[in-house]
């Protein structure tokens, strides 16, 4: 299967029209493109020369497994531009070669897989313009599709998304919520796109005027959770994003081996609902917050956090009621996560940050804090951050952490429980006091109960042993 293959390097278009064993046509604009795309057979070549192709276009028939449809750019051209939409509801095909430019936010993209599967959309350079929202939508039950080796520039919003409902009634504030949807006739039980990957790709941000959402996203409440669209997303560069690089709203995807570069703000990751989610080898750098977790059952492992400017590199947080959707006590609780053997260096505020359950307006908790989570093999180094951990809610376990380097406001371990208490616990020392007592936190060891740790007071080293309780 096409989107099954993984790809190696870019790819080869005189070798695969080589492998064809049909006809080849010739389309020179938008219209000889529609007549043609009707009677192409498994095995056909469709070349477009140069040119504008302004029409939006339906591609219907399919190829074979091993006899896949191929639509491309003539080998003599190298200037073919898509402004019209185009809506792959066939599968078996292999697409690329050309540059698309689109300035509107059109409902769901502009290019969409839309019930097929089994396709490739490769070597492709696409843009948005400063109002373009979705770019690439994979809808409607496509499976195992994969879009590798192209440049996606824009905005950042939603320059890949995976829809997973469309139509139907959705539960409103105070309503029921099936957690393990099986009723075929059920739009939120229906079979999501699943497979489809995303490798391999340079996703280029730019600021975006209006609601921020996500470069890549895939589902779109919280309703979605417990739904397995088994997404991934693999050895992509996220670059210059002005707002959430990644998000997750489903449950059994991954993301693996990308790269996050140059976060202007927000977070690089965000894993908002869902469970069974993988986050491992991904390296983040020069950015304005890391990855954060709000639900259960996620693995984090093995990812490399450099000069984070922001609040965090990893943050739990409670779930969140998006636009009143669901009721309170099924919000996504961040429970049975599993961060291990992490590397986090130059951290401005807080290497990890644990935060608290939500309340309503009369003081009422609408979730569970973080709890149950572990830490382990972590290793955080930072000469300038107010806390290598902010735990400020619920129990969690750590696990051969090591902490290193000097803090400025004197904490490795922060444990605020309240506004008041976190006020305090985060007012650095005066220069003039620091000056006097002249303490450093050198490095330091955590397991589950306490933090031993190396420090030098007025110039004399000590080791100290004191319980994850206190804050200082």
């Amino acid at each position: 299967m096409i989107g099954h293959t993984d790809p190696e390097g870019k790819i080869d278009w005189s070798n695969v029209v080589a492998r064809q064993t049909g006809r080849i046509h010739i389309a020179r604009n938008s219209t000889e493109l529609r007549e043609i795309l009707p009677r192409v057979n498994p095995g056909d070549v469709v070349y477009l020369k140069n040119g504008v192709y302004n029409y939006s276009v339906d591609v219907l028939t399919s190829g074979k497994n091993d006899a896949p449809i191929v639509i491309t750019r003539h080998p003599d051209n190298n200037d073919v531009m898509l402004t019209g939409d185009w809506r792959i509801k066939a599968s078996h095909l292999i697409i690329g070669g050309f540059r698309g430019e689109w300035e509107t936010n059109t409902w769901p993209g502009h290019f969409i897989f839309e019930g097929g599967s089994d396709n490739r959309l490769t070597d492709c350079d696409f843009g948005l313009g400063k109002y373009g929202e979705h770019l690439i939508s994979i809808w409607k039950g496509s499976h195992r599709n994969l879009i590798d080796h192209c440049q996606l520039t824009g905005p950042g919003n939603r320059l890949v998304r995976v829809i997973v409902q469309w139509g139907g009634t959705l539960t409103g504030r105070g309503g029921t919520y099936d957690e393990n949807p099986s009723d075929p006739t059920n739009p939120i039980g229906a079979r999501p796109p699943t497979g489809n990957r995303v490798i391999a790709n340079t996703l280029k941000g730019a600021k975006y005027i209006g609601k921020q959402k996500a470069g890549i996203a895939c589902g779109q409440y919280i309703m979605h959770r417990w739904l397995n669209t088994e997404f991934e997303v693999k050895k992509n560069l996220f670059v210059g994003f002005d707002q959430i690089g990644l998000e997750f709203k489903t449950s059994k995807n991954s993301c693996l081996q990308n790269r996050f570069e140059n976060f202007g703000s927000h977070k690089c990751a965000l894993f908002r609902s869902g469970k069974n989610n993988l986050f491992q080898e991904n390296v983040l750098k020069n950015i304005d917050q890391g990855i954060q977790v709000a639900d259960r059952e996620n693995i984090i492992r093995q990812n490399q956090f450099t000069t984070v400017t922001g609040d965090f590199a990893i943050s739990m947080v409670h779930g969140e009621d998006l636009e009143n959707r669901i009721p309170h006590n099924q919000f996504p609780w961040a429970t049975k996560n599993r961060f291990i053997e992490n590397r986090i260096m130059d951290v401005y505020r807080y290497g990890i940050e644990i935060g608290r359950s939500q309340v309503d307006d009369t003081g009422t908790s609408m979730s569970m804090p973080p709890m149950d989570n572990l830490f382990r093999k972590t290793f955080i180094r930072s000469d300038m951050g107010r806390a290598a951990v902010r735990q400020r809610a619920g129990q969690n376990r750590f696990e051969e952490t090591i902490i290193e380097g000097e803090i400025p406001s004197g904490k490795l371990w922060d444990a605020g429980w309240n506004d008041a208490e976190e006020k305090k616990t985060e007012s650095p020392r005066s220069e003039e006091k620091q000056k006097q007592e002249s303490i450093r936190f050198l490095n330091a060891q955590v397991n589950d109960e306490f933090i031993i740790v190396d420090a030098e007071i007025n110039g004399k080293r000590f080791k100290m042993k004191f319980s994850l309780e206190e804050n200082e």
